[in-house]
């Protein structure tokens, strides 16, 4: 610990300084580049986030801004070997949660632990699963919400009308297909950067 803080708790969403700097320039980014930042984000510091739609490698650098301006401290998972050795605290810094992919513990329970101890996480998830066009979610991100028993924010990209921001938040009831259903109704009409995969 360190000034009361737990080892390894520290992002680049947090630093002092750096993040008021990335979140400053991601508001100016977004706006000269004509996107409209939509929403409010709810009272919650934890949560899984969704993105969607998702089809090019350009969502990430708007994921990143987007996340910069709701002061929102996201987290993504990663394979435990990119945490190896001098990396661990690099990939860490920069939201970076480590997965071992192996074993009989059940990857939903062991993505779900990461949520133990932390207040405040935004473990960002896309349902797509895969930049290609897909008809249907993976249902990941809805079981590890409901094992970490934290709710599910929606966060939009929508190139079509150049709208990005923060959704609806839900919370898991258990009726995957009801509630996935709700969570699609409110992407209806958006299009991602290649369209075509939407």
């Amino acid at each position: 610990y360190f000034l009361g803080i737990r080892p390894m708790t520290i992002t680049i969403f947090d630093t002092p300084v750096l993040s008021t700097i990335l979140r400053v320039g991601s508001f100016v980014g977004l706006k000269l580049f004509g996107w409209k930042i939509e929403g409010e984000l709810p009272q919650t510091d934890r949560f899984v986030m969704v993105a969607h739609p998702h089809t090019s490698n350009f969502d990430l650098p708007l994921m990143l801004a987007v996340a910069f301006v709701f002061k929102i401290k996201l987290h993504w998972i990663g394979k435990e070997q990119i945490f190896a050795g001098w990396r661990r605290p690099i990939m860490t810094w920069m939201g970076g949660l480590p997965i071992v992919r192996s074993g009989n513990q059940n990857q939903v329970e062991r993505i779900a632990e990461h949520f133990k101890g932390r207040d405040k996480i935004a473990l960002v998830i896309a349902p797509s699963g895969t930049r290609a066009k897909s008809d249907k979610w993976q249902s990941g991100f809805y079981w590890i919400a409901t094992h970490a028993e934290v709710p599910i924010l929606l966060i939009f990209l929508d190139f079509k009308a150049r709208r990005t921001g923060v959704g609806d938040l839900h919370t898991p009831t258990g009726d995957y297909e009801k509630d996935v259903q709700e969570m699609e109704k409110f992407y209806q009409g958006m299009e991602g950067k290649y369209a075509h995969k939407t």
